[in-house]
């Protein structure tokens, strides 16, 4: 019927054939329409072969690709064809964003990712965003709160304290994150039962996951923590007025003593805190993760490393270094043990 009489020339024939229906294919479709369904939980086809293969692909971790579509990607390139796109013009586009270098990167992955399904599909020849440079990793450690800072935001006077919290409830979680070095989603999971009175301890063994739900700690690592003697007094402050306080109900609720809080709502409160404590910030980058570094960073002269990472519930001694915050004058302090060594070297 085609008037080709040999083999070879049959199948350059079919591939000929092949390639203009796809090209064909691709000039109908605008990127909306091919991604309308894409990380939608329970519709997209590529999470679901994700798990099918044994990838791990929450529900948390598709909203997020998901509002990257909603909110940037398809204002922008919703209408324009996939065959279309092209890497100058989303490169532009990208640098142009008023968004964190880190933020940028992950929609370009989002983005990037179903343009690769796309052409998986030969709906495209090629992804163009092969082509787009990420944007640089500018990563920033956050900074550690001053001992002037801690005594404006926790102050001893009652009433002054529940001004800058506003209930007394964020006071004591953020005092304990601060004293214990816990995480916000490990805060959130302390159960009563948790506590351990008689040796001023908690029991660290849950967080609150990326999911919100109740699951392991990071890295799964179970531990105890102790607690300072006015940390102790402020939980049991804490516990008297709670209106839920048995051992199974959740220290730091969310609804009721049976529901927990979104980690992210615990991380809110510290902002306001730090304004209503008259904190000058400048140019630090202070949050609810500052407490961490702040209790790595005090407790490191005092505690032996290897206490204090079990504490904190680091793996590695580069991990906790990375958490200690000391000026080049206090490493000089503690260099002075070495001055008599370095005497003899010049002798």
């Amino acid at each position: 019927s085609t008037g080709i009489s040999t083999k070879m020339k049959a199948i350059d024939y079919i591939y000929k054939k092949i390639k203009e229906e796809e090209t064909q294919k691709s000039t109908e479709v605008k990127f909306k329409d091919y991604a309308d369904n894409f990380y939608v939980w329970g519709k997209c086809a590529y999470i679901k072969r994700q798990h099918a293969k044994g990838r791990s692909i929450s529900k948390t971790h598709a909203a997020g690709r998901r509002s990257h579509l909603i909110n940037h990607i398809f204002p922008r390139f919703g209408k324009t064809l996939l065959q279309d796109l092209n890497a100058i013009e989303v490169e532009n586009w990208l640098v142009g964003l008023p968004l964190a270098n880190g933020t940028k990167n992950d929609i370009l992955y989002s983005f990037g990712i179903i343009l690769r399904e796309a052409k998986r599909e030969r709906l495209i020849a090629s992804n163009p965003l092969d082509d787009v440079e990420r944007m640089a990793d500018l990563y920033r450690e956050h900074d550690p709160f001053s001992l002037e800072d801690i005594k404006k935001l926790f102050p001893t006077d009652e009433k002054k304290l529940i001004e800058i919290w506003r209930h007394p409830k964020w006071a004591v979680m953020n005092y304990i994150m601060l004293t214990t070095g816990m995480r916000c989603g490990e805060a959130g999971a302390v159960q009563w039962k948790h506590v351990i009175w008689d040796l001023n301890g908690l029991l660290v063994l849950k967080a609150i996951t990326a999911d919100n739900i109740i699951g392991p700690t990071k890295g799964n690592e179970k531990r105890a923590v102790i607690m300072p003697t006015r940390t102790r007094e402020l939980l049991a402050w804490w516990r008297d007025q709670s209106p839920y306080n048995e051992l199974e109900h959740f220290i730091f609720f969310g609804q009721d003593g049976k529901t927990h809080l979104n980690a992210k709502t615990i991380g809110r409160k510290i902002p306001p805190a730090m304004v209503r404590a008259d904190i000058e910030i400048g140019d630090r980058w202070l949050s609810a993760h500052s407490l961490r570094h702040t209790y790595n960073t005090r407790l490191q002269k005092l505690l032996p490393e290897a206490m204090l990472r079990y504490m904190i519930g680091h793996k590695s001694r580069a991990m906790t270094k990375r958490y200690t915050h000391i000026t080049p004058e206090e490493r000089l302090v503690e260099l002075q043990s070495a001055l008599s060594q370095i005497d003899t070297a010049w002798e």
